[in-house]
């Protein structure tokens, strides 16, 4: 069976993308490959088609039992002898996985780099043989990367006990030349065959939209989501608590909406996170609230949009979670909130009990992605300069490039035309008021986008909403109270 056959055969596909073929072949030949290529591009299939044709077993190294468990299932559903080894399986699971693989059964075996240390297990493996071994998210790898797990150092061990060296490829969407010098130096790839593609597809727009405060930032969420109603999105924060807080606000400000919106992150218990997963990949919710957590090896096609309540920690952070949306190929967005005070909650994060030389680089990354955020130029441009590749110096698929950004920023996301006319019966209810006292005094342009927005229905709710307060209700409550009811 040749590549194409497979490819056929076992995904219904007709033809490879470009350069799958290519990466295939180099596998085929026996040549240790790094392959470094945007989300949604088809990596997977790169590694899975040779896995089928090679002789002897394919261990796929992944940092995620959910992505594993994930993998297989969709592996299992077209008759493919994959499995996988966790440390969720039961004792006699293991043992009979393990008997499974020592008969032949599988070709395809999808473990942790923590179990792959496990010298029983290395020993099954090289008895078995081992003709593939494939690092997925291989930036995991590297002291550089974004994720780095120091257990994957460890993955050179498993050739010691091999007959034969296995060919070794690496998987990954985000690796600056530092990441993938250092990923080749790790696994101790013999003369790899590079392959790589512009980072950034062309049917993501991205929009970056500066924030006065906290209250705006809620604005345009709501807004954003209004605009998005009955689609499928991630709205990325940066701490567990802030998943609670957000998801708290949206069940007050669309309250209408939240039946179908949950949050996720790592300090859940791992069948809540299952859970929970499963309910997104399914569609039966729609939007989730996640922090990073969420997200490496997520293939869910019909996620039409991503929101970074809080910025991301480095560009290649940006890149793998912006990439979630748009895997289908069809339009699909990227919005990031910005304020400023959000990157010293990022710094405290980040920056906090590293070592020195680490603590530099991701100083160097919060600085970079700062950069990207609040640069004046092509974003496409910026991106992939970062990562080394080139990049025409426009786009149409970022603000600055489509000139959005030149508009004010609470404009960008008016989309709600009941809005438009309350912010219009404000102004003038602003206008009367300002007989008497200054307009600034009676309410700021945030505080009219908020009632606008918020739309409170009494004078208690009123004050809750930040920026108003019992004092600003006592004086103005009720004179706003007569004229948008006029």
């Amino acid at each position: 069976m040749t590549p194409l056959e497979a490819l056929k055969h076992y995904f219904g596909l007709s033809e490879f993308r470009e350069p799958q073929a290519e990466i295939i072949e180099a596998i085929m030949s026996g040549r240790d490959t790094l392959a470094l290529l945007p989300t949604g591009s088809g990596k997977s299939l790169c590694f899975q088609i040779p896995a089928l044709l090679l002789p002897n077993l394919t261990v796929v190294i992944s940092p995620l039992i959910a992505l594993m468990e994930d993998q297989v299932a969709h592996l299992q559903e077209k008759g493919i002898t994959a499995t996988f080894f966790s440390s969720q399986l039961s004792r006699d699971e293991q043992q009979i996985r393990i008997a499974e693989v020592q008969t032949g059964r599988w070709k395809i075996l999808y473990c942790t780099p923590e179990r792959l240390q496990q010298k029983s297990f290395q020993s099954v493996l090289a008895k078995q043989g081992i003709s593939q071994l494939v690092v997925d998210e291989a930036h995991c790898i590297s002291e550089w990367g974004h994720d780095f797990r120091p257990e994957y150092r460890q993955i050179p061990q498993t050739f010691s006990v091999c007959k034969v060296r296995p060919v070794v490829t690496a998987f990954t969407a985000t690796a600056t030349k530092k990441t993938a010098a250092d990923i080749i130096t790790s696994l101790e790839q013999v003369n790899p065959k590079i392959f790589s593609l512009p980072p950034i597809r062309k049917n993501i727009m991205l929009n970056f939209l500066p924030c006065q405060n906290t209250m705006e930032k809620t604005v345009h969420l709501t807004r954003l989501l209004q605009k998005h109603t009955g689609e499928t999105g991630v709205i990325y924060v940066a701490t567990r608590a802030a998943t609670e807080d957000v998801l708290a606000v949206l069940k007050h400000s669309l309250p209408s909406s939240t039946q179908n919106m949950t949050n996720y992150h790592g300090g859940m218990e791992f069948a809540e996170r299952a859970e929970k997963q499963q309910l997104f990949m399914t569609g039966n919710v729609r939007v989730l609230v996640a922090t990073t957590a969420f997200g490496m090896g997520i293939d869910k096609a019909d996620v039409r949009f991503v929101i970074h309540y809080h910025p991301p920690a480095s560009i290649e952070q940006y890149y793998q979670e912006v990439g979630r949306a748009g895997r289908d190929g069809k339009p699909s967005v990227g919005y990031v909130l910005l304020l400023r005070k959000d990157f010293k909650v990022l710094a405290h994060i980040h920056l906090a009990g590293k070592q020195v030389k680490l603590r530099a680089h991701a100083k160097w990354k919060l600085q970079k992605v700062a950069h990207l955020l609040y640069g004046h130029t092509c974003s496409t441009k910026n991106i992939a300069t970062y990562f080394s590749q080139s990049q025409s110096n426009t786009c149409d698929t970022c603000d600055r490039c489509s000139k959005e950004a030149r508009r004010e920023p609470l404009v960008r996301t008016l989309i709600n035309e009941k809005e438009k006319l309350n912010i219009q019966k404000l102004e003038r209810w602003k206008k009367n008021e300002a007989r008497l006292q200054s307009p600034y005094h009676i309410a700021t342009d945030l505080q009219i986008l908020v009632l606008a927005s918020f739309r409170p229905k009494n004078e208690a709710t009123c004050s809750k909403l930040p920026g108003f307060g019992t004092g600003w209700c006592k004086q103005f409550w009720a004179s706003y109270q007569a004229h948008m009811v006029q």
